[in-house]
């Protein structure tokens, strides 16, 4: 090859070269990434990182706005449910209260007067009829049947000297010959002087003294007008027996006392029974 051919040779190659060196900073940094053809990367990246950054947080502003939202949503939920709740146990205390006022104002009134007949003396029971019509109904029915055959008090319970018992304070019988068993009515909190039923029971009490820890779970049908042979009752021998199931310890009368029941005023049971009788 002669020397300008060589020459010329040269010169081509430092030509293509240049030009590959010129095309390859021409598109430095097109594949860098796959990117597009043009960009440079470091800036598309940072452009590229603050438009993610900015379409994130807003995203998450937008999250947590709507979190707020339904978080109120849901405190304002609880609260209107906590103030409904609130509003109806005011409503129920009310309406508790509304009928133990209505149940104290017709437990002061007295009606038609009974008389057990015992041979201490008479017990006379006012009739609360207003408070329980239906137990007082079933009272007065068999009073005027005068009838009462296997009547008895059978249990007397002094009033203790300090708390609740035992002793008890109650002179408990039983009225058989009831044409129903006593319902739960006049459930108001028994105090001394009360005659009450055990409900579903023919078995009854008179209350030696005030017994809230009792509640309002017996039906009060009368008030006793007259204690002479009430006390004479309860001061009767007694033996202690103990409840099989609840283990309360109960002071039964060693000879149950008979009752006889009659209207006041009719003379049919009047003056002293006969003795005592074993149980």
């Amino acid at each position: 090859m002669r020397g300008w051919q060589r020459l010329l040779l040269l010169a081509a190659l430092l030509g293509a070269a240049a030009a590959a060196e010129r095309e390859l900073h021409a598109r430095d940094g097109v594949f860098v990434g796959y990117k597009e053809a043009g960009v440079d990367s470091d800036k598309q990246d940072a452009a590229a990182d603050q438009a993610a950054a900015a379409a994130g947080d807003g995203k998450l502003n937008v999250a947590r706005e709507g979190g707020a939202d339904a978080a109120g949503a849901a405190d304002g939920g609880g609260q209107q449910a906590a103030g409904g709740a609130q509003q109806a146990d005011e409503a129920a205390a009310a309406a508790k209260e509304a009928e133990a006022a209505a149940l104290a104002k017709v437990a002061s009134v007295v009606g038609r007067t009974v008389v057990l007949h015992t041979q201490f003396g008479p017990i006379k029971v006012k009739l609360l009829e207003q408070l329980a019509p239906k137990t007082t109904a079933l009272v007065w029915q068999l009073a005027q049947a005068r009838g009462c055959k296997d009547c008895a008090f059978y249990r007397n319970e002094a009033k203790p000297k300090v708390g609740q018992g035992p002793p008890y304070a109650l002179l408990q019988g039983r009225l058989p010959e009831l044409a129903d068993k006593a319902p739960l009515e006049g459930a108001i909190e028994v105090k001394m002087g009360h005659v009450c039923f055990i409900p579903g029971t023919n078995d009854f009490f008179i209350a030696y003294g005030d017994h809230p820890e009792w509640g309002t779970a017996h039906t009060v049908w009368g008030l006793v007008d007259e204690w002479f042979a009430t006390d004479f009752i309860i001061s009767q021998r007694y033996k202690t027996v103990t409840h099989p199931e609840y283990g309360t310890e109960m002071r039964m009368l060693l000879q149950e006392v008979p009752v006889r029941i009659a209207a006041e005023g009719d003379k049919t049971w009047s003056g002293l029974l006969g003795p005592l009788r074993d149980p």
